[in-house]
């Protein structure tokens, strides 16, 4: 399949990191076409090029399922053969989806973006294209089925949709990164093993350990063992709120209890969320990925 290289650039208004894409798109052998996200002006260009960039707005949610200009562009992009890749920011992503499920097999980047894992990631829909191959077709976020706790909501499917099976979500950005707490080795490792391609991932195996290792690293999430030796996590989480310098992050409990007293025990605490322990791989990378 002859392709050349062009991506069509949809968004509200212009912007500064706007430029910076059609800038970086141009320096490396590029024809970047920019429009706005007016229905009529995106038919206009459908047939310009193969790949959409839709740049969504910090309150896409809103404005555009007020002008209902989203799921006609969606339209015209998918019926006119072209891929879409859309830009925007994660905690907006249930909203957009469960408006425009059409948008579920596409690929979702995060704000603020990478410019060189973008081209990168374009670069490679475009290889794939050009050898006729199918892009785009895998789930990149959560819509909710067997989504452990969140927030202290017990886990279970919530929203009535299906979840699909071996998740594994496209995110265009730096890695966050995860310390994980849990005087089990062999279960550390493993979750270590599960989350490795996504995030940057330590482990320590005691509650002290945990406290001496973020006095001289931040991160950005921490899953917490709730029932340890010696120190155990309560305590840990108590160290951790009374310093001012990590008392802002993120805490989500492991434990193996899953019952409503043990549940009610551990959020009583007030953390970030819960996990129990027999969660699967894919439904704690769909938890992490709606969490930080």
């Amino acid at each position: 399949m002859s392709i050349e290289k062009r991506i069509v650039i949809v968004r509200d208004k212009e912007s500064i990191v706007l430029r910076g894409i059609e800038k970086k798109f141009t320096e490396n052998g590029w024809f970047v076409f920019s429009c706005d996200e007016d229905p009529r002006t995106v038919k206009g260009n459908v047939e310009r090029a193969k790949i959409f960039l839709l740049y969504l707005p910090g309150d896409a949610s809103v404005s555009f399922r007020d002008s209902r200009m989203l799921p006609e562009t969606e339209k015209l992009i998918r019926e006119g053969g072209g891929t879409k890749i859309l830009l925007g920011e994660r905690k907006h992503y249930d909203d957009i989806i469960n408006y425009v499920p059409a948008f579920f097999n596409d690929t979702w980047v995060d704000r603020p973006v990478d410019m060189d894992k973008l081209l990168e990631l374009v670069e490679d829909i475009y290889e794939k294209l050009k050898k006729g191959e199918s892009v785009g077709a895998k789930a990149n976020a959560p819509l909710g089925g067997g989504t452990p706790s969140v927030d202290g909501a017990p886990a279970g499917n919530t929203s009535g949709e299906t979840a699909s099976s071996g998740f594994t979500p496209t995110v265009v950005s730096e890695k966050k990164k995860i310390l994980i707490v849990d005087d089990d080795p062999a279960y550390a490792k493993m979750v270590r093993e599960w989350l490795k391609d996504l995030y940057n991932v330590n482990v320590v195996v005691a509650g002290m350990q945990a406290i001496t290792f973020l006095m001289k690293n931040r991160v950005d999430l921490i899953l917490l063992d709730y029932e340890m030796p010696i120190v155990d996590g309560p305590q840990v989480f108590e160290m951790l709120k009374s310093e001012p310098l990590l008392a802002d992050i993120p805490v989500v409990f492991l434990t193996g209890v899953g019952t409503k007293e043990g549940v009610e025990r551990v959020m009583a605490l007030r953390p970030k969320g819960y996990i129990l322990k027999s969660t699967t791989k894919d439904e704690l990378i769909r938890y992490l990925w709606k969490t930080i």
